[in-house]
Formats: C-alpha cells, structure tokens, sequence
C-alpha cells in the first residue's frame, strides 16, 4: 500500500469537527518516517490544527512544498515535495486509543476526521481501540491487523457508497478474568481478554458516556495550566466580570449503557465483539442501509462467522 500521513501535532479528543476559521495553521514535514516512529519510506506532515484540518489540508494541497511556503496567485506551489499530487483511495483514521462507540461519535475527532473525507467524496474508515490505559505501540497491532484486510476490501468494492463512514471499535482484550457488565438492563457475567469473540455489524446506538462536574479548589493548579474562562471573558463582553461568585469545575466521564438497545455497537463492543458500525452524514438512510449490505457480504465472503483470526 501506498500510505500517506497527516496528523494533528497534539491530542485532539474530543474535539468534533472543529476547524480552524482564523489565524495561521503550522504544518512539521517529515521526509524520513522514521524522525516519528514510521518507516523511512512513508513520509508525514504534522498539522498545528484538528483531525478534520489534516484531513482538509491534506486533500487541498497534497504536494505540499519543501522550504519556505508561499502559494502563487495561480494555485501553484513552488518547491519541491514530499508527496507528488494524489488523490486517495481511502482515507483512514486512527488507530484512536479509547473507544468511539455511539453518541462518543458525535464529539469524536477521529471519527470528524472520517466524516471530513467523506464530504469529499472519498471512502472512509475511523477506528478505534477500546480502553484508556496507557499503551505500547505493539498494543495496537492486533487492531491493525483487523484493519488492513477491511481497508482492502473496501477499495475493491464497487457497491460502497458514497456518503458512508465506517467507525470500528477493537476490544483491548487485554485483562483477565471476568466481571459483571451491566448491559440494556440486564446484568450478565462475560469473559474478558483473549481474542475478539466475533465480528459484530451494529448499528451505531445509544450508548455512550455521561459526564458528572465535581468542584475544585481553583488555588490548586497543575503547572503550565490555563484558564481559560478567565481568558476568555472580556470576548463575551461582559467586561471584567465584576461582582458575582466563581467556581470552577472538572468533567468526570464514564461510559453509558443503561437503556441502549440489543443491537447496539457500544454494547457488542462491550461484550467482546470488534463492531463495524456504518455511519451516514444525515445519520442513518439509504447509505447505511447500502454500507451494512457491504459488510455482510465481506462477512459472507470470509471462511468463518466473524473476522477470520486464524488468518490474521
């Protein structure tokens, strides 16, 4: 495979389909992969912006230029590149680390950065792996390995249409033992670790996370930090805030699955399942329903039920 990369310079959860309306946008390029921890051979560029910018400048100006950047009044680029111009077959995002399974779609940006390229007409696939710990690179290669099969047989097939994202979510399968997992109102014990079970097609749900805000003592403060509501103040126009009282408080989120449906992809994430969920820039209709028939038939096509792990 032909692979090209552009990424956010810094973490960027959470952050939707931002993108950057003002100022300047810094861009690192990489001509030797491995300054980042790729291959020599695979060139990237860091953008100073979000996942839907990298994408966008990505597909804007492909052959970026080496040097000092300036476009001319026609469009061209002078300099020399690291890319000569292309037009991807597929646009991937990810590997995330931490799940985006139903409503954490929405406030994703790894799945915005899907979506993004989805509004340009290209074929796209967010993916994610589940858990929040901290990771290894090598953590990652199971769920790559369950990626490049689909990344290939999405640029082969002719009937994927266009407007459809597909969002997968990898277990970790990394802890032992088993637990109680609280799932659709009914409480049923389920092992954890090892393989996937299987390959769940679901439909993106309603589960989710929920997010509880908790005072803190604002005379306490991490080093390097800012605040930003106090930055931000005189833009609302409300002058220097005076009189009044101020708090301040933290976010504390945890996932949800209290009243998601049976089928559901954060709840067959949950239980084990790697979850392909197509996704639609309206949400749901007819290219949904076309991108599921996709993924049955690639199911269908491989020797076992679920992903063929033997193979991978």
């Amino acid at each position: 495979m032909d692979v090209r990369v552009w990424a956010p310079t810094s973490n960027s959860s959470a952050c939707s389909h931002s993108v950057a309306l003002r100022g300047r946008t810094p861009v690192h390029v990489f001509r030797d992969g491995s300054a980042v921890g790729l291959p020599a051979a695979v060139a990237a560029v860091a953008v100073g912006s979000t996942p839907a910018d990298a994408v966008k400048m990505a597909l804007d100006m492909p052959g970026l230029p080496g040097g000092d950047f300036e476009r001319t009044a026609n469009g061209a680029e002078p300099g020399t590149a690291p890319f000569e111009s292309w037009s991807p077959d597929v646009v991937v995002s990810g590997i995330n680390h931490g799940p985006n399974f139903g409503t954490m779609a929405f406030y994703s940006g790894t799945v915005a950065a899907a979506r993004e390229a989805s509004f340009q007409g290209l074929r796209s696939i967010a993916a994610s792996l589940d858990g929040f710990r901290k990771r290894l690179p090598e953590d990652f290669e199971p769920a790559a390995a369950i990626l490049v099969p689909l990344v290939r047989r999405m640029v082969a097939e002719p009937a994927w249409p266009r407007g459809a994202v597909l969002n997968i979510n990898v277990p970790c399968g990394d802890e032992k033992g088993a637990e109680i997992q609280q799932s659709a109102g009914d409480s049923k014990l389920r092992s954890v670790g090892g393989k996937p079970r299987g390959l769940a097609i679901v439909p993106m749900g309603g589960s989710g996370f929920e997010a509880h805000f908790v005072r803190v003592d604002d005379s306490i403060r991490p080093p390097n930090s800012e605040d930003l509501r106090e930055s931000d103040t005189k833009s609302v126009g409300e002058g220097d805030w005076e009189g009044g009282e101020r708090f301040v408080f933290k976010a504390r989120y945890r996932a949800k699955y209290e009243g998601a449906p049976a089928e559901d992809d954060g709840v067959a994430l949950r239980e084990g399942y790697v979850t392909l969920a197509p996704l639609g820039l309206g949400g749901g209709g007819r290219e949904v329903e076309e991108a599921a028939a996709c993924l049955e038939r690639w199911r269908r096509e491989w020797e076992h039920p679920g992903l063929p792990w033997a193979e991978l």
